[in-house]
């Protein structure tokens, strides 16, 4: 035993004859022959502090550190496991750190810990907590204990946390700092204490350094593209020169989109007891839903509804006997299921309600206005305006179109701005849902008044949640939104969201999409713009009005005695780019619009058809025999 302790003793002396506290603190750094003593290291960042005494009336002026500051991150969580381990015994807990740690903790009094810990109590006292809550001491300051090595860890990990959009917690991010401090693991704070230290200093140091703060997990909307007035404006023309070649009335140019309709519209607040700390809401977490898709036209006309139910027979429909169901029928809405091949229960559109809604909802439809108007044919072709859904621009989708209704043509809203270019999102989808949402709430407050009414007690009334109720409910609300939007009300705000879909100048309401300025601005559009004329040509082999040798209709507000530069040299141009021509120059003037020909323009008239010069002047011409 002897030899053992004498063992021991001679290699704490080494180690400490070694290392100096301050190269066993700040061994990351490699610092080389940097001295420092405990004092000095546990009170970095004072040295201000330190120089700007001077002696007199500042205080008293110290040249080194004097006092050790035990709350140090790298000394106080030792302290408190060595307390814990001796089971609250000063002396104890010294033995402890002196023998495991003789140079940090070689000048420490057992007094010192005496005083932290509560008297009579395993625990430290009210005012070590109220310290350590507090943020343990000034000296807890991002900027002065992370040093270099442990920023660029954290910074390395945190980054990469960040970018893979993992959720950073304590225990993951603590990691860098014990890297940093060159600690083993097993005498890590993160090990001994229950990290109280350790999470002050990273919050503060991700607040100082990294400029960060705790968030809320969010999930970023679609922002608009950069350059969402000129897609958009290329979508206007598609449905200017689609309307203007092929004779397509607004009455025949539909858009339409789906929104999702919870069956048991529900909310986060209720009126309840003040003061009570548990408040139930029935169905607050519902989540039960279906799919509504809503067609409407630029001249202010609503579709019937098609509704989509998850599942995959006719048993996850509402129920023919379900309140509004025959007068639902008569206005031509379409019950569907989804029948989605990954998930059984999912209520989204598919490739299989797509086809449906084509044949039974807008063709009909298209029927129904060429059937009533005498200026359309059977040919009349019609336009549908849809957002790029995944199931809209699939191949399958596009191809059963093209071959089973090849007089519907297919245009598409440009990604990302549904919610400036797309009517249903602009005005229709938010009065629509908010309308049958009041419908389903009128209906819980029939159901409820009639079983009070019927004697039943307040209490023993319960809401249904039962889906096939909740299913059959929602048919009658359904119907009365939808005559609502065929009422003049509803006519008038689908009118408006369709002018509320503006793209510069430009917006989908019948006025604009017909009027001659928009039809001579496509005339216009065409020429610069290649894509939209390449796309045109793919499609129809030609572009109608330019390619064709068709007249086109000139602007009305084009000025026709304005000048044309065309036969302006180029050199001429060059030149009065450069400022290096005179004022006129080669026949060339300058005018405020630019430059133009000064010449006397040539006389057509003055020319037989042969190209000779008429003789005589002001005599009408003769033919030559």
């Amino acid at each position: 035993m002897n030899m053992l302790r004498e063992r021991r003793h001679r290699k704490r002396v080494q180690v400490k004859q070694k290392k100096t506290p301050m190269k066993i603190l700040r061994c990351w750094e490699d610092e080389g022959d940097e001295k420092g003593d405990i004092a000095t290291v546990s009170q970095a960042g004072y040295e201000h502090w330190r120089e700007s005494r001077n002696g007199t009336l500042g205080g008293a002026k110290q040249n080194k550190a004097i006092r050790t500051s035990w709350w140090h991150p790298f000394l106080w969580p030792a302290i408190d496991a060595a307390m814990r381990k001796a089971d609250w015994s000063s002396a104890d807990a010294l033995k402890i750190l002196q023998r495991k740690r003789p140079e940090f903790y070689g000048h420490l009094n057992r007094g010192t810990i005496w005083k932290w810990k509560e008297r009579g109590e395993r625990a430290w006292s009210a005012k070590t907590c109220r310290i350590l809550r507090s943020g343990m001491h000034s000296w807890v300051r991002a900027d002065l204990v992370p040093l270099p090595n442990i920023r660029r860890l954290s910074r390395h990990q945190e980054q990469f946390e960040c970018s893979t959009n993992v959720r950073i917690h304590g225990e993951c991010s603590y990691c860098p700092f014990n890297h940093a401090w060159n600690h083993p693991v097993e005498d890590s704070p993160c090990t001994h204490s229950p990290i109280l230290l350790l999470r002050i200093l990273h919050s503060r140091f991700f607040q100082s350094v990294m400029n960060w703060s705790p968030r809320a997990g969010t999930r970023a909307a679609a922002h608009l593209p950069p350059d969402a007035d000129e897609l958009c404006e290329h979508a206007f023309f598609r449905l200017v020169y689609c309307m203007k070649w092929e004779n397509i009335p607004p009455k025949l140019v539909i858009n339409g989109d789906q929104q999702g309709i919870y069956v048991l519209p529900t909310s986060s607040k209720t009126f309840h007891t003040k003061a009570d700390r548990q408040v139930d809401i029935v169905a607050k977490d519902e989540k039960r839903a279906f799919t509504l898709f809503v067609a409407s036209t630029a001249s202010g006309d609503i579709l019937p509804f098609q509704l989509i139910w998850g599942g995959k027979t006719s048993g996850s429909l509402p129920s023919k006997s379900a309140p509004g169901m025959d007068e639902a029928l008569e206005r031509g809405f379409h019950f569907t299921v989804a029948a989605s091949e990954t998930s059984p229960r999912s209520h989204f559109s598919t490739l299989k309600t797509m086809k449906e809604w084509i044949k039974e909802v807008i063709w009909p439809y298209v029927r129904s206005v060429i059937e009533t108007d005498p200026d359309l044919d059977d040919n009349q072709k019609a336009i549908l305006y849809i957002d790029i859904y995944p199931v809209h621009t699939s191949k399958p989708f596009r191809a059963f179109v093209f071959d089973d209704f090849p007089n519907l043509i297919l245009i598409f809203v440009p990604g990302n701005t549904t919610g400036k270019f797309q009517p249903a999102d602009v005005g229709l989808q938010c009065p629509i849902k908010h309308k049958l949402k009041t419908a389903l709430f009128e209906w819980m407050v029939l159901v409820h008044s009639e079983k009070l009414a019927a004697g039943a007690k307040p209490e023993e009334i319960k809401m249904s949640t039962s889906l096939p109720v909740l299913r059959d409910a929602s048919v009658a609300g359904l119907v009365k939104t939808y005559d609502f939007m065929q009422g003049p009300d509803g006519c008038d705000l689908i009118k408006k969201a369709w002018a509320k879909s503006t793209a510069k100048q430009y917006n989908l309401s019948a006025e604009c999409l017909n009027s001659k300025q928009s039809q001579a601005a496509l005339n216009h559009y065409l020429k610069p713009d290649t894509t939209l004329h390449d796309e045109i040509q793919a499609r129809c082999g030609r572009v109608l009005g330019i390619d064709d040798g068709t007249a086109i209709e000139s602007n009305p507000d084009f000025n026709s005695d304005i000048h044309d530069d065309r036969d302006v040299p180029f050199s001429e141009v060059v030149a009065e780019t450069f400022q290096e021509r005179p004022a006129d120059g080669n026949g060339v003037l300058s005018t405020e619009d630019g430059l133009v020909s000064g010449a006397e323009g040539e006389n057509l008239w003055a020319y037989n058809d042969n190209g000779n010069l008429w003789t005589g002047e002001g005599n009408l011409p003769e033919e030559d025999n």
